[in-house]
């Protein structure tokens, strides 16, 4: 037993080595590589001449980090050659996770910004696009100015080309003449968002909005973040949202913009989901093929979206491409569409085949604001997945006894059904029992007690004796 139990654990240990190894090394090329000897010399020297830096920790047994640190390393590079000012660094915390222990790293990679003129214990964390335009583009942005001008509608659809996040407009003479509240919500969202000034408001917005009376700042998310709707060819309109409050209010502006980042419903991406998700809203995500979007599923869902915008930000994602992801909320592909709810930056989600439905979707969306769903709040713990098994096993339940009313023939095939399901659970619990017994068993230990030991001794005097005689 104590043979078989060693092989086992060895058994797990080196498939755990294995997954482990195998990390392949990088070019550090242009990104200087830092360790906790070189770190706060190197960052010194980088504000001694004003220079940003942008750093990414990691670890070679991380697959999203091997795919990561050579689009990270020839964006440094391309910062070189673009004459961006900022310096691009890289710390492998595989065996000395001294700095990412200081930083509070949660996960691989983590991407952090350090400002020449902020503390280097307060870094930024980086949230943009995880690519090498990805990566230059937030060098170019968090280089320039918080507030940028800009004069024209054109202007305003040339450089938000490409942008993954919605940009804010506000109407002031200059960009450096920009109301108070606006240049501190610049300085706390410019990295994942583009502030602008604009002369006039309404002379740059899309054609066909209308500016509300008094409005001097908008938030714009263009045609091409928004989700194209049943006529999946042409290019859907732009969304547009104003804020009425004191532009002077560095609080109220700040969190007008955190709670408006995603107007109208946002065509889901790899570029999008993680901050979508993450933006301290709940957020409805409906999952559609887009080959098989009616114009009543459209407007249903827009009409949701107008009047619940206040509670929930909205999104469509594509089922069909992203039904491996999606599975893993159970969500499959054959019952699009389907509706998923986060909340707590994707900490407990809300997911129900037959009560979180797209046609009755605002009264489920208004309950589960309000508190009063009964639909099941699943978070990442034991207990939620408990509660899930439980939830999927009386649907299954419900539905077999369904099947089995429908004639005799049915009864029997379910019959059938629950008697293998009985007998596989009785054989997987003799096969669990098996297995904790052989590696739990309690080692074989000799008896060394007065009377093992005379035993022992008359066996083997008895055993001479004979042996004598014979003799």
């Amino acid at each position: 037993a104590i043979g078989l139990r060693a092989v086992i654990l060895l058994s797990v240990c080196l498939v755990a080595a294995c997954g482990a190894s195998g990390a392949s090394e990088h070019d550090a090329g242009e990104a200087h590589m830092l360790t906790k000897d070189s770190f706060d010399e190197f960052m010194a020297g980088q504000r001694a001449k004003g220079m940003p830096c942008l750093v990414m920790l990691h670890v070679n047994w991380c697959k999203l980090c091997q795919k990561t640190l050579p689009k990270f390393v020839a964006a440094a590079s391309m910062v070189i050659q673009q004459g961006i000012s900022m310096t691009f660094a890289h710390v492998d915390c595989t065996d000395d996770k001294t700095l990412c222990q200081r930083f509070e790293v949660k996960g691989y990679p983590t991407i952090k910004l350090f400002q020449p003129d902020s503390n280097l214990a307060e870094p930024l964390h980086y949230r943009s696009q995880r690519s090498a335009d990805g990566f230059v583009k937030y060098a170019a942005r968090m280089t320039m100015p918080p507030v940028r001008e800009i004069s024209s509608r054109a202007d305003v659809e040339q450089v938000l080309l490409g942008e993954s996040f919605a940009a804010y407009l506000v109407e002031a003479p200059s960009a450096k003449e920009a109301p108070a509240g606006v240049l501190a919500a610049a300085a706390k969202w410019r990295d994942r968002h583009a502030f602008f000034a604009v002369a006039d408001l309404g002379a740059v917005l899309p054609e066909g909005t209308a500016l509300p009376s008094g409005a001097k700042l908008g938030v714009l998310s263009m045609g091409s973040q928004q989700w194209r709707g049943a006529d999946n060819t042409s290019a859907p309109a732009p969304a547009v949202d104003f804020f009425r409050g004191d532009l002077a209010s560095a609080d109220a502006v700040s969190t007008w913009v955190g709670g408006n980042r995603f107007p109208g419903i946002w065509a889901l991406n790899d570029s999008n989901f993680y901050e979508f998700t993450h933006s301290a809203r709940r957020v409805a995500m409906v999952a559609m093929d887009p080959a098989a979007v009616s114009a009543t599923q459209e407007q249903s869902l827009r009409d949701v979206a107008s009047r619940l915008r206040s509670d929930y930000y909205f999104g469509v994602v594509d089922g069909i491409a992203w039904s491996e992801e999606l599975a893993d909320f159970n969500i499959a592909s054959r019952d699009l569409p389907r509706v998923l709810v986060a909340e707590e930056d994707f900490e407990a989600w809300y997911e129900d085949k037959s009560l979180l439905r797209l046609e009755a979707l605002d009264v489920e969306l208004a309950a589960i604001a309000s508190g009063k769903s009964e639909v099941l709040r699943q978070t990442r713990s034991a207990i939620s997945r408990l509660l899930f098994y439980q939830r999927e096993l009386l649907l299954w339940a419900s539905w077999l006894r369904t099947y089995a009313q429908q004639g005799p023939r049915e009864a029997g095939i379910a019959f059938g059904i629950v008697a293998s399901g009985a007998l596989g659970l009785y054989l997987l619990g003799l096969m669990v029992s098996a297995c904790c017994g052989v590696l739990f068993a309690p080692e074989e230990i000799e008896d060394y007690t007065d009377a093992a030991v005379r035993k022992r001794l008359e066996a083997e005097l008895h055993g001479a004796r004979a042996h004598a005689k014979h003799d």
